[in-house]
């Protein structure tokens, strides 16, 4: 989840938002698709109208209309066969007209484009921001990186289809399993301008930006592999030499009381962010995590089941004594 998102003063003066004026659900919605809990900073991605109703108060038929209204307008386009939705004009707003191929912001957009899982919509943000955000190809028949891509699937599922046959499904994933592989066994000729070291850093970090991996998962080998050769390669980035990048990984995974997944975890959201400084990042985002993941200590839960016992004599002593002054919060209700 995000934790800000960048919303226009100009947006009650567009023609979109003269064009709205009277329909408060349609207004809301347009807000809620750039603001929600569940946006990225690209605008397109999985957000059933469930969530827009959960979240706005607005029934399900009223954010449905809301959302029809929106896509007449042309500000979003949304795909019921995925639940996905595409806010037009909203990755320019969040990143920039353009980025540089160098920006670390380009790997994020790139992770972002990938997880879609809407083939319809996909194409229909390459089309609109291949150029400007470094998209890799991806015409039927087309190459990236010197690798075939197989045709994707360019259904346009309605709702008179809503259930995709097990044959559809099957060939959906293939195409992205394609599409994530291509680029991961992409290996770029160093250019003029970068060194060999400088292409294998950016091959192995474009692997750690398509893994198919959660936080919490088992570490298989080749996982581990691949990040602690990504991790060591954004130390040295930072100027951490190689010998002193392995001890300091090497003891993080010690004071984490030898566990090894948090620590890859928090390799792998390094790799991702690209933070200036990576030792003190990946080391804060440990302590973080496993403060999340600790479990609750028997005396800590000693002291809530005291604290809760006290709270309910109180209650019951103060109900029988109305004369009784009511008792001070403990700490559990504070």
């Amino acid at each position: 989840m995000r934790d800000y998102a960048i919303v226009p003063t100009k947006f009650w003066i567009t023609p979109l938002a003269k064009a709205l004026r009277g329909n408060t659900a349609a207004q809301v919605v347009a807000l809620y698709l750039k603001t929600g809990p569940h946006a990225n900073m690209i605008g397109l991605y999985h957000c059933p109208v469930a969530y827009i109703a959960q979240d706005t108060g607005i029934p399900i038929e009223g954010a449905s209309k809301a959302l029809a209204s929106l896509s007449e307008a042309d500000y979003c386009t949304f795909d019921e066969s995925s639940d996905v939705v595409f806010v037009h004009d909203m990755a320019p707003e969040q990143i920039g007209a353009t980025l540089a191929q160098a920006d670390k912001r380009t790997k994020a957009v790139l992770r972002e484009w990938l997880s879609v899982p809407s083939d319809r919509l996909r194409r229909a943000f390459h089309l609109r921001y291949a150029a400007p955000f470094h998209l890799p190809p991806m015409p039927d028949g087309a190459e990236l990186g010197g690798v075939a891509l197989m045709p994707l699937a360019s259904r346009i599922e309605g709702p008179s289809e809503p259930h995709r046959s097990q044959e559809q499904e099957q060939e959906q994933e293939h195409d992205h399993s394609v599409l994530r592989t291509a680029l991961a066994e992409r290996v770029e000729a160093p250019a003029d301008s970068r060194t060999g070291a400088e292409a294998a850093a950016t091959h192995v970090l474009e692997q750690v930006a398509v893994m198919d991996r959660k936080d919490g998962d088992p570490l298989r080998d080749e996982d581990e592999k691949l990040l602690w050769s990504a991790g060591r390669f954004i130390l040295a980035d930072a100027g951490i030499k190689a010998d002193a990048a392995g001890r300091f990984l090497g003891k993080l995974v010690k004071d984490c009381g030898n566990d090894r997944v948090l620590v890859f975890d928090a390799m792998r959201a390094a790799c991702l962010e690209r933070p200036v400084d990576p030792r003190g990042w990946i080391t804060a985002t440990c302590q973080r995590m496993r403060g999340e993941r600790a479990p609750e200590n028997k005396q800590t839960a000693l002291e809530k089941r005291n604290f809760e016992a006290a709270d309910r004599w109180a209650a019951g002593h103060a109900a029988n004594n109305p004369q009784m002054t009511p008792a001070t919060p403990t700490e559990s209700n504070t």
